[in-house]
């Protein structure tokens, strides 16, 4: 944890393959969502990348707790949080639907959220090895974080019905958008 020595081989192996089950979900997905997106609205693409990422913060958690350590569950842990971000990111650029005027901005903070969303890995990295949390404990307190910040965001995501009679209205006024 100290070191500042490289890792040895089979950690180095260790964290590729869980960065790799972390980031192909989070490329392959985004089909999924947007079909999701399509047919049930903001709202619920939003929810989905929310409740996945709860199980993958608890599958985290969980399996770091004594007498756990379960390779196939560190696996389980890191898809499912790859796996939660494209759904999380569509649900929010919706935002900008919802409030038009400030749409580029909306839009802007979202790319960028997303890309930033590897610092996740520094903020736990502090936490574990500088504060000395356990991990179990950084896992719950990420899952509060996620749930406060997700139901602030769910509050301003429109609707499907609203976000279809908006789309409607447009089109019959010339406005297009879509």
């Amino acid at each position: 944890a100290g070191s500042t020595t490289k890792c040895c081989e089979a950690q180095m192996l260790g964290l590729t393959r869980c960065s790799l089950v972390a980031f192909l979900p989070a490329d392959a997905f985004v089909a999924l969502y947007g079909e999701l997106a399509d047919r049930a609205g903001p709202r619920k693409t939003f929810l989905v990348g929310v409740a996945v990422m709860w199980v993958g913060l608890a599958l985290l958690g969980v399996n770091a707790l004594p007498g756990w350590n379960s390779e196939p569950l560190w696996y389980a842990a890191f898809f499912c949080m790859g796996a939660a971000a494209p759904g999380v990111f569509m649900g929010c650029l919706y935002i900008g639907e919802r409030y038009p005027a400030h749409r580029a901005l909306i839009s802007s903070l979202a790319a960028a959220t997303n890309d930033g969303a590897s610092l996740a890995f520094y903020v736990f990295n502090a936490l574990y090895f500088r504060a000395a949390l356990p991990l179990p404990l950084i896992s719950l307190l990420w899952l509060l974080l996620s749930a406060a910040l997700g139901s602030v965001t769910v509050a301003h995501l429109p609707s499907w019905a609203w976000l279809q009679g908006e789309r409607a209205q447009r089109s019959l006024s010339g406005g297009g958008g879509g």
